[in-house]
This record gives C-alpha cells, structure tokens and sequence, in this order.
C-alpha cells in the first residue's frame, strides 16, 4: 500500500485490488492494453486524420493486467490516472503530486475494475460453504487491509451484509442491475440466471425449485459483491497513515 498520508496511485491501488481478487493478469510484456473508460473521450480530442483516434475497451484477460500495459494517449492521459495525480509524460517529473480528493472517491466507487475485482473475490468468498459469514468478513478484511477486524467492526460489516441481503432478496430488478453492469467478470452466475428464466417457463415443480436456488444464489452473490466493495473503498484500504 502507499506509504504516506495520501491517496494510493491508481495504478498500485487497481493492482492490488486485482490481486486479492485473483483477477490480476500477471502476464508479462506485450502489447498496452485498453482498460474501460467512459466512451466517446479521445474523439472530443483527436484529429480526423489521426491514429487510433477511436477507443475500444479490451475484454477477457486484457482488462486485468498491471496499469503499467496501459496505452497512454498524451492527448488524453487515462482518466483514472489522470484524476490519482498520474504526470502528463509530457515533461519529466521528479516526484509526482499525491492529492487526496472527493474525485477520487467517486471514481472508485464507480470503477468497473472495481466492481469486477469485488464480484470475483465474492465469488470466491461464497465457494468457501463451510465458513460462516463472521469468517468470510474477516478473511476478506485482514487480506485487504492487512489487519484482523475488531468486534465493532466486524459486527458493522455483518450488519452491512444483512442490509445488502434484505436489499437484493426483494428486490430482483437491484440484483438483475448489479450484475449485469459487471460485464467484465466472468460472471457463472448470470449465466445459470439466463437458463434459469427459460426453465421457469415450464409448470415443473423441480424446475420451480431451480430458479429459486438460482435467484437465492445471484441475490447472494450481490449482496456480498457491494460489502467486499465496500471493502475496497474504505479509507485504510486506499491510504495509509
């Protein structure tokens, strides 16, 4: 983590949170790669003539490797490094500004990556049947933050996942949005949810059954995604004092 009290460079923040994750692409050397960003932004600043002067994200495996792949336009630095204080590599810079901003929040809890790195380690935390939510809360939090949580704060964070869990369980549209806006993970249980919606169709009582366990499973899957966001936003996560 960063050593000092400011905001973490996107680019040490977004490779740890891929890594604790298990999304991190460790991939090494090869072509930059497009992350996403918000659509339509190098247009606003490319020449007709020029090259790319259109961007199109990656997807699979390219969208999690390390910041340092990046492609860097210097007409348009990436926007998430941009607002972490990244250098326009326009000029050498010797030591670079560290901002601790209401910007940088906001992006963060905004992210894709973020929110794909939230719903994989989900996921993985979800895999684990034999942990107890009061276990999955504290593994996720000591693999984050480097420290075992204190009872206040383990019982915050549990109350935080039964408001998540009350949240998604009724209300089926919240849970459809939080997991299909997180196109970048690969996302099992979406997909169970797809077929699950055709065998409902039948009048079988076993198929009843499934789409109830599958939408037991994806409201689940949610609410763990938004608490393990949360994780990830919390001050001691992305600065260091």
């Amino acid at each position: 983590r960063c050593s000092q009290s400011a905001a973490c460079s996107i680019a040490h923040s977004l490779s740890e949170v891929l890594a604790v994750s298990g999304l991190l692409n460790r991939t090494q050397f090869g072509k930059s790669v497009k992350p996403p960003q918000p659509a339509g932004l190098w247009e606003t600043v490319a020449m007709p003539t020029s090259y790319p002067n259109s961007y199109t994200p990656d997807e699979g495996g390219k969208a999690f490797r390390r910041s340092l792949y990046t492609f860097w336009k210097r007409g348009l630095p990436p926007p998430q490094m941009t607002i972490f204080d990244a250098p326009t590599r326009e000029s050498c810079t010797a030591r670079r500004e560290r901002t601790n901003t209401p910007l940088q929040a906001l992006l963060l809890m905004n992210e894709e990556q973020y929110f794909a790195a939230a719903q994989n380690w989900a996921e993985s935390l979800l895999e684990k049947a034999q942990l107890t939510d009061a276990q999955r809360i504290s593994q996720a939090y000591e693999m984050i933050t480097a420290h075992i949580p204190e009872p206040q704060t383990l019982d915050e964070l549990q109350q935080g996942l039964d408001a998540f869990r009350e949240l998604y369980r009724s209300d089926s549209a919240a849970v459809d949005a939080m997991l299909a806006a997180n196109r970048l993970a690969d996302n099992e249980a979406s997909a169970e949810a797809e077929s699950a919606t055709t065998a409902s169709a039948t009048t079988t009582q076993a198929n009843a059954n499934t789409a109830a366990d599958l939408s037991a499973k994806r409201s689940e899957l949610a609410a763990w995604t938004m608490l393990v966001h949360s994780l990830l936003n919390l001050d001691i996560t992305k600065t260091r004092e």
